[in-house]
């Protein structure tokens, strides 16, 4: 029996009948075997892959859920202002007007947003703060994705009369203009709302069909004359 290794055999089929009762078993835990997930959602990143020996505690996936779907709105620190009931303590109105828009190919869907409240955090490289804005809507659409979309987003701040918009060659240095009237010229106050790299958003009563000088002027008199060109 040594010679022809007779206890090396039965060892070995020994060795066999357990792999198989152990695969058998193997088999019969998978198939008792589910994964849930602890909410409704979809999954974001994949850890695992077939044939993968796991254990308790082992990260398969990472997911994330759909039925509270949150957008960062970005906005610049200069337009936070021109949002309504803003003030020092960063408290805006919670009804504020938000129209958003998704476009996919040649569908385009309108989004309805409820405004959550603001970062409290400034964006380093963009200086800009971000609103917070819930989607209640977006899994009505049926869409496959969700997450790394483009949304256009309107959003709707204060309201304000009298407004026009001049090129800075207009505007003089203490936030004034030269109106011309009768062929004279006159210093006329402005507020200006919002500065850009050509133009401003200023406010000024009595401005309608007013004729604005847009010359440099060496110097300035009050009701001096002047050739006005059309």
């Amino acid at each position: 029996d040594l010679a022809k290794k007779i206890p090396q055999l039965n060892s070995s089929k020994s060795n066999l009948d357990a792999a198989k009762a152990n695969y058998e078993r193997s088999l019969l835990n998978l198939n008792k075997t589910s994964i849930k997930a602890p909410f409704r959602g979809r999954i974001k990143n994949n850890h695992s892959s077939k044939g993968m020996v796991v254990a308790q505690g082992t990260q398969l996936a990472t997911i994330y859920s759909v039925d509270d779907l949150i957008l960062k709105l970005p906005l610049q620190l200069d337009e936070v202002e021109f949002l309504n009931d803003f003030n020092k303590n960063n408290n805006i109105d919670k009804n504020l007007k938000i129209d958003m828009s998704l476009k996919i190919g040649l569908n385009t869907y309108d989004l309805i947003g409820k405004y959550e409240g603001i970062s409290g955090a400034v964006d380093r490289l963009t200086q800009s703060v971000f609103l917070n804005v819930s989607l209640d809507n977006f899994n009505d659409l049926g869409l496959l994705v969700d997450n790394n979309l483009f949304i256009n987003a309107k959003i709707y701040g204060k309201e304000y009369s009298d407004v026009y918009v001049l090129p800075n060659a207009a505007i003089r240095d203490d936030k004034s203009i030269h109106i011309i009237k009768h062929k004279k010229l006159f210093n006329h106050k402005i507020e200006i709302i919002k500065a850009y790299k050509d133009s401003s958003v200023i406010r000024s009563e009595d401005l309608n069909n007013q004729f604005i000088n847009l010359t440099p002027l060496e110097y300035y008199v009050d009701s001096m004359k002047v050739k006005v060109s059309i």
